[in-house]
């Protein structure tokens, strides 16, 4: 009964460690058409959404926040979001990020082992995915 009690404790521990490693940033960028959003980001899952307001979104949640570098930047031709995981402190760490664009946004993603969603589409996707190399 000890051993389970020391259990118990230990799980707790780790969940308030996790939380208070837990890290959530919100972008916000006003733009107007025609826009460019660039992407690059590792590790993470990307969640791309349209909306009709004339801006764009990135929730960020990067777990284990410390492990992470996060970059933007903005001009007349685009949004610029580049999150990178730092060395060594970084290597067990990942991230979400739920990105909103306006229609008819020109969105290029470079990612470096991510998994992205596209919800809500109605239009036509096209894309070239590069060469599988088999480790």
């Amino acid at each position: 009964m000890q051993q389970l009690d020391q259990l118990w404790k230990l799980i707790s521990i780790a969940g308030q460690v996790r939380d208070f490693a837990q890290d959530s940033r919100s972008y916000r960028f006003a733009v107007a058409q025609p826009i460019t959003f660039y992407l690059h980001v590792e590790h993470s899952h990307v969640l791309l959404a349209v909306h009709d307001a004339p801006e764009i979104l990135v929730d960020a949640s990067f777990q284990a926040g410390f492990g992470w570098r996060a970059q933007t930047e903005q001009d007349a031709a685009g949004v610029y979001f580049v999150a990178r995981r730092r060395p060594l402190l970084g290597n067990m760490s990942r991230a979400t990020l739920h990105v909103t664009t306006p229609p008819g946004t020109y969105i290029v993603l470079r990612l470096e082992q991510c998994a992205y969603t596209v919800k809500d589409v109605t239009d036509e996707v096209h894309l070239t995915l590069p060469n599988v190399k088999n480790k």
